[in-house]
């Protein structure tokens, strides 16, 4: 009779955890819808790294978004597209979210 004590779950948990987490960075890494668009990996991966710039940095979120345009992307005002928008010609577009990006219009750049 196999037994099987309690670290043995608590192993298995922390393993099956941490699998589904790296599969999780992968897919937003490389298989999103957004993936294609510039900006830093690790906003790519987490909400955390917005929530850190808006907690943390008092809300310093925009001039952030304005430091990264600069390294990705000329910066004016930024606004938040879908998925579903990035069909179209977005003009420079940094992400800074999994789910968000930031982008420029013609409008927006005069």
């Amino acid at each position: 009779m196999i037994t099987y004590s309690t670290w043995d779950s608590v192993s298995a948990l922390l393993i099956v955890g941490a699998l589904g987490t790296t599969a999780l960075a992968l897919y937003r890494l490389y298989f999103h819808p957004l993936s294609k668009f510039p900006g830093p990996p690790l906003a790519a991966i987490t909400h955390y790294y917005a929530a850190y710039y808006d907690l943390w940095k008092d809300g310093a979120q925009v001039s952030q978004l304005e430091v990264l345009h600069k390294i990705y992307g000329e910066f004016k005002t930024h606004t938040r597209i879908t998925p579903l928008d990035s069909k179209r010609d977005p003009g420079p577009v940094v992400r800074y979210r999994p789910n968000m990006v930031s982008r420029v219009t013609q409008l927006q750049a005069r």
